[in-house]
């Protein structure tokens, strides 16, 4: 019985951390609307990502989140968490604000470009120390 409990907790164990796969890369973003504005109020993120937005509010005011030139909308209310998400396919940078309240913020979409990095260590066949021969 111990036997199966152990193999039980091991099985378990080692499937809980399995990675997920996705089509594209997803960049997660949590934002938080307050009256003095979105907070962080810049996002940053590269060509060809998901961006997954989370958004709140500290505010009972409604306030949303718009990007025209994505047609992003997410509205955010104080205490409730709102998601949504988009697909960034073009450099640039865009504006996000609000119209019910003057503040705004950036969301700046970069090329990602490969930076040619190479591994930075191998594996080595056999070490390169001395060893004392046995008398």
């Amino acid at each position: 019985m111990k036997v199966f409990i152990l193999l039980n907790f091991i099985f378990s164990f080692t499937f809980s951390f399995a990675q997920e796969k996705f089509l594209y890369p997803v960049r997660k973003v949590a934002i938080i609307a307050s009256n003095e504005g979105f907070y962080p109020n810049k996002i940053i993120a590269f060509k060809g990502e998901k961006l997954e937005v989370f958004m709140t509010s500290t505010t009972s005011k409604k306030t949303c989140m718009l990007i025209d030139q994505h047609e992003f909308f997410i509205a955010a209310k104080k205490g409730e968490v709102s998601s949504s998400h988009l697909k960034l396919e073009s450099t640039g940078n865009y504006k996000i604000y609000c119209p019910d309240h003057s503040f705004s913020g950036h969301l700046v979409v970069i090329d990602k470009k490969n930076s040619g990095r190479k591994v930075a260590s191998t594996k080595i066949k056999e070490p390169s120390v001395w060893v004392p021969r046995d008398y």
